[in-house]
């Protein structure tokens, strides 16, 4: 119940700034019709040595695009309440530090999830079709959301709200290069293609197409790097925020 309370303060204030919840839900939206302007005008025949821009593939990665900039959201909206009285209100609270950042947490399930919606809907009319190994696809997409809550908590527990938005463009920068959402990276192939695999986000993309055919070799290396990084992300978040709290 407090968790549940909590999430709804928490909402009250992502409705207070519904300008930055509404580029959250459109930019998938805006960037799958960019995407479709492009295949349009190199023609589909150019898919087959683009095939990440596929509408399969490239829904999923759109998705997993968009959840970072949830990521940022989210991580703006913690640093925001520490830089607050809000926080000393939390110190005196009998809650403790896993029940705030699960409060903080609840709120951005539903919109990654609206967000990952949207996206599939917009998909029908550019010829997306719904098929076990699709759903199995939005399926896989969980643990990216997941990762990228964990991350905004933790960039929010950590970081000023100033600073807050400059490395989260960052990892937005590096989540979309390396992840391999718009750029062929088993073919080029080299040390970019080494520098990806040590990072999440390409294991991100990789569990999502695996799932999407269906593919059951490679799904469990992919699973364990995300759900690695995200146990790690999630311990440094709430030891992060019990600092702040000053919770033993």
């Amino acid at each position: 119940m407090k968790v549940l309370a909590f999430s709804g303060r928490n909402v009250k204030e992502i409705l207070r700034d519904p300008l930055s919840l509404l580029f959250c839900l459109a930019f998938p939206v805006l960037l799958l019709l960019l995407f479709q302007l492009i295949v349009s005008a190199i023609g589909e025949d150019a898919l087959q040595h683009t095939p990440q821009f596929a509408i399969e593939p490239l829904s999923g990665s759109i998705c997993v695009f968009s959840y970072s900039f949830s990521m940022l959201f989210l991580a703006l909206l913690v640093a925001k309440d520490r830089s607050t009285a809000f926080l000393t209100r939390l110190r005196s609270s009998p809650m403790r530090t896993g029940t705030f950042l699960a409060g903080y947490a609840l709120p951005m399930l539903p919109i990654m999830l609206t967000q990952t919606a949207v996206t599939y809907l917009l998909g029908i009319c550019f010829g997306l079709r719904f098929s076990v190994g699709l759903l199995a696809g939005i399926a896989a997409l969980i643990p990216s959301m997941l990762l990228f809550t964990a991350a905004g908590l933790l960039l929010g527990s950590l970081l000023p709200e100033k600073a807050v938005g400059g490395l989260s463009s960052v990892i937005i920068n590096v989540a979309a290069i390396l992840g391999g959402m718009f750029l062929p990276l088993e073919t080029i192939g080299g040390g970019l293609l080494i520098a990806a695999k040590c990072f999440p986000f390409y294991h991100e993309i990789k569990l999502y197409t695996l799932a999407l055919a269906g593919e059951t070799e490679g799904l469990g290396l992919a699973l364990g790097v995300i759900a690695a990084y995200l146990a790690a992300t999630a311990a440094a978040a709430l030891l992060s925020m019990r600092r702040r709290l000053g919770e033993d």
